[in-house]
């Protein structure tokens, strides 16, 4: 997040409870700063914990109370270094695993959860569902517009959160034929990279 890179890292204490650390690292001054901790157990198998959103950043995770434990999203405020209250997932969500896929568009956030994706707008503070979103994975997102690559249909597809629908990149029809070619597993990844997108294949 600007020159900034921001570690969340779970530790137990010595009650055995769970805490999140968070480290900010200025790539500028080449310092380390140790930001206050949180008592939540972030989920660390997502390839990103939430993403930023205004100067905050949303992670996810889950709450110990005695032997119970339950989903929750907590916000750090990079301007302030604090965090702010907790909020609970969607009662909904509960019966889910959690999400395989995290991504902001437009200003909300997109969890997919198997077949489901939930959407939460910080403006509204609300949860919703978006039907249109099945199951979409390793995606991107540059300028608002998600981009996924379609395995079934060798393709790369794109969704507009704005007008709820989803459309087809044309122009790699050539390209995709020829990197499917070349190996059975062919498609490894998708970056956006100073508001383009960089498809990585292995040869």
């Amino acid at each position: 997040m600007g020159s900034k890179i921001y570690v969340f890292d779970k530790s137990k204490t010595k009650d055995d409870s769970v805490t999140t650390n968070v480290l900010s690292i200025d790539c500028r001054s080449h310092t380390v700063q140790h930001l206050p901790s949180i008592a939540v157990h972030v989920y660390t198998t997502l390839s990103t914990l939430g993403d930023v959103i205004n100067g905050k950043i949303y992670v996810l995770g889950y709450q110990y109370r005695n032997t119970h434990s339950k989903k929750v999203m907590v916000v750090l405020n990079t301007e302030t270094q604090t965090w702010e209250p907790m909020m609970t997932m969607p009662e909904t969500m509960v019966y889910y695993t959690w999400p395989s896929s995290c991504v902001m568009m437009d200003g909300k956030m997109y969890l997919r959860c198997s077949n489901k994706t939930f959407v939460y707008d910080p403006k509204e503070n609300r949860w919703e569902t978006d039907e249109k979103l099945d199951l979409w994975m390793n995606p991107c997102v540059v300028a608002d517009v998600m981009y996924c690559y379609d395995s079934d249909g060798n393709v790369l597809i794109m969704y507009d959160p704005k007008q709820r629908r989803w459309g087809k990149v044309r122009g790699l029809e050539e390209f995709l034929a020829e990197t499917k070619s070349c190996s059975t597993f062919s498609w490894t990844g998708i970056v956006g990279y100073g508001g383009k997108l960089a498809l990585f294949f292995p040869k």
